[in-house]
């Protein structure tokens, strides 16, 4: 019984990183704050699909290299976004673009 319970706990655990990391992608505006919100997603997603089949650990292996690279490509896109328009909101960066 104490494996059903710690599994169960794993998937909730899971499941509120995926959601975390979905909130910091969707409904934020600042470009720091969806950086860290999609590393929080690929993390949650990363965690769930090797947790579905337990022979995956070079799978694993790849995931924790993909995290890091998107982590790195969306702070590096970010801090280019600000030397060029002065912001993080997405929302004024827009209103710059035009």
């Amino acid at each position: 019984m104490g494996d059903y319970k710690e599994e169960m706990m794993e998937q909730v655990a899971i499941g509120f990183l995926i959601g975390i990391g979905f909130y910091g992608v969707v409904l934020q505006r600042n470009i720091i704050k969806i950086s860290f919100g999609m590393a929080i997603l690929v993390a949650g997603f990363s965690l769930l699909l090797p947790n579905m089949n337990k022979n995956l650990d070079i799978f694993g292996m790849v995931c924790s290299i993909g995290r890091g690279a998107v982590v790195a490509i969306m702070l590096l896109t970010s801090l280019r976004l600000y030397e060029k328009y002065g912001s993080f909101d997405i929302n004024k960066i827009r209103r710059l673009k035009e």
